[in-house]
């Protein structure tokens, strides 16, 4: 998750000038409420854990990328 707080961090810079960078910052927001979940269950660590990451993450990411396709179409960049 350290990675996505880098992410996060340069979106939030930028809702000042560009507000459409909330819509990412909610999928953030999606992703570290998967990682807070799979801790709280008290797998962490285990096949589970990995799973459970995989499985909720991968669809999460799956819902931000057809955003951004949908986006890149609207904006004539596809």
């Amino acid at each position: 998750m350290e990675c996505w707080a880098h992410v996060c961090r340069k979106f939030f810079d930028a809702l000042s000038t560009a507000p459409e960078s909330k819509t990412t910052l909610d999928f953030i927001l999606a992703l570290c409420r998967v990682e807070h979940t799979t801790q709280d269950s008290w797998t962490r660590g285990t096949p589970e854990h990995l799973r459970a990451r995989r499985t909720a993450s991968s669809t999460v990411l799956d819902g931000w990328f057809v955003d951004l396709c949908w986006a890149n179409r609207c904006l004539g960049c596809a």
